[in-house]
């Protein structure tokens, strides 16, 4: 019988990790590009578990901003149409029965106060984040450290061509 060298042997696909953690010895390379393959694919899963949670916690901050502008919205539509009724006649009788000219400045006066309401709604909605900053920093993180392990991993192999990788 004649022996398979043990680095064909993995890469035909007859060797696997189990193998590598009874006989004790260094994993091969095969061994480890489907661990590093294994070990990815898990990341990008919690990656994409964490993009959700905080798109989550996104929407529902926004939901509840939108909510209350909706509400403030609504009320001050109903009280400003019962006291701007009334301003329009008082405004009216001091102008001597000129009621266009005091709705038109009524009307005026409504619209400013609309337009500071709008301007303050917006800018509360601007200072919350609106991406999901954690994920991106931590995918950052991950590139990072994808790219320090591919290049030793490249330099062990350049150093020592012969050998399998010297890595856990």
């Amino acid at each position: 019988m004649q022996s398979v060298p043990r680095f064909q042997d993995d890469m035909a696909g007859g060797h696997n990790g189990q193998d590598v953690a009874m006989t004790g010895s260094e994993p091969t390379i095969g061994t480890l590009i489907k661990q590093l393959g294994q070990d990815l694919e898990t990341l990008v899963r919690q990656e994409v578990a964490l993009g959700k949670a905080e798109a989550g916690q996104i929407g529902r901050r926004l939901a509840k901003d939108g909510a209350a502008i909706g509400m403030a919205a609504g009320l001050g539509v109903v009280g400003l149409l019962a006291v701007t009724t009334g301003v329009i006649i008082l405004l009216g009788r001091a102008l001597n029965g000129r009621y266009w000219l005091s709705a038109l400045i009524v009307g005026a006066a409504v619209l400013a106060v609309a337009f500071l309401m709008l301007r303050n709604a917006r800018a509360d909605m601007q200072r919350h984040a609106l991406v999901p900053k954690e994920t991106i920093a931590t995918l950052r993180e991950d590139k990072q450290g994808a790219a320090r392990e591919a290049r030793e991993f490249k330099q062990d192999l350049t150093t020592n061509p012969g050998r399998p990788a010297n890595r856990p």
